[in-house]
């Protein structure tokens, strides 16, 4: 068996054991080829579908599966709350045995695109856990973005959650902290971020929100 055939049939195993009832029908055929895209991921260390395509063994040309990855992608019927959230709420319980630390920040994306982005942090990684995308150049997020973003995420948590949460200032509205801090249970505070570890970024030095109980 090939590396790349036992790789996919491990990821394909993993995603399904997120389901209360395995997948059947086209759901099935769904989620093999969301474990097909992260197999092709892995493999190639790249995100570019035509080499990704190289390291998917389904038996089909290169060209085939680029399509078929494009079309998934594309589907309107492929919701976060059906194919990707199940997974990080995983992660999410699994990790919440300790204090999780969050990370929102903005990164460019794709062609004159930028997203507002929540990452855990994980034995010196941060892992995407949500993230909203507008047109226009990295910079200012509008407040509901943010707030939207981070309902997102309260709801994946489990309850009673210690979280420690890290944002660059710029990307933090006064309103939009004090909303948070208010729906939580205990007080929360802003203070200066002390220098981070090599897996946070220094742009995360500026503000730091200890969140308690989310």
């Amino acid at each position: 068996m090939s590396d790349n055939l036992r790789r996919y049939r491990a990821i394909c195993h993993a995603l399904k054991q997120a389901y209360p009832t395995p997948p059947t029908g086209h759901f099935a055929r769904h989620v093999q080829t969301l474990a097909a895209l992260i197999s092709g991921i892995v493999g190639s260390k790249s995100t570019q579908l035509p080499t990704i395509a190289t390291k998917v063994p389904d038996g089909t040309r290169p060209e085939s599966r680029v399509k078929r990855f494009a079309r998934w992608i594309d589907n309107e019927r492929i919701l976060e709350e059906m194919y990707f959230l199940p997974y990080a709420e995983i992660v999410l319980t699994h990790l919440a045995l300790e204090t999780l630390v969050l990370v929102m920040d903005g990164s460019v994306v794709g062609r004159g695109c930028a997203a507002l982005m929540i990452h855990v942090i994980y034995k010196g990684r941060a892992l995407p856990l949500a993230w909203r995308v507008r047109q226009g150049p990295k910079g200012h997020f509008s407040e509901d973005l943010h707030i939207a973003l981070v309902d997102r995420m309260r709801a994946c948590l489990p309850e009673g959650t210690q979280v420690v949460f890290l944002s660059v200032s710029h990307l933090l509205h006064m309103t939009f902290v004090l909303g948070l801090c208010g729906s939580l249970c205990h007080p929360c505070f802003v203070k200066p971020a002390p220098p981070c570890e090599p897996a946070c970024s220094p742009s995360y030095r500026t503000s730091v929100l200890f969140l308690a109980d989310m």
